[in-house]
């Protein structure tokens, strides 16, 4: 497992920085949703996340900081 910060995330796809500087895309595994993340995109830019060598993102690091938006109605 590599630590990585997401820089970029397109639907399934969260392109991310290891930790040696390398770029690569990853997926988010479903199992997100089992340890009680409801949010529609679990993952988001800044986060900082384990990855492994298949591609996949296995945990979320805990966040520091967070931008709450309202909904619109």
């Amino acid at each position: 497992m590599t630590e990585g910060l997401v820089i970029k995330c397109t639907g399934s796809d969260s392109l991310i920085r290891l930790s040696n500087g390398e770029l690569t895309t990853c997926k988010v595994k479903g199992n997100f949703r089992i340890k009680g993340i409801k949010s529609t995109s679990p993952v988001v830019v800044g986060d900082r996340v384990m990855v492994d060598e298949a591609g996949f993102i296995h945990s979320i690091c805990e966040r520091r900081n967070c931008i709450v938006r309202k909904p619109t109605n």
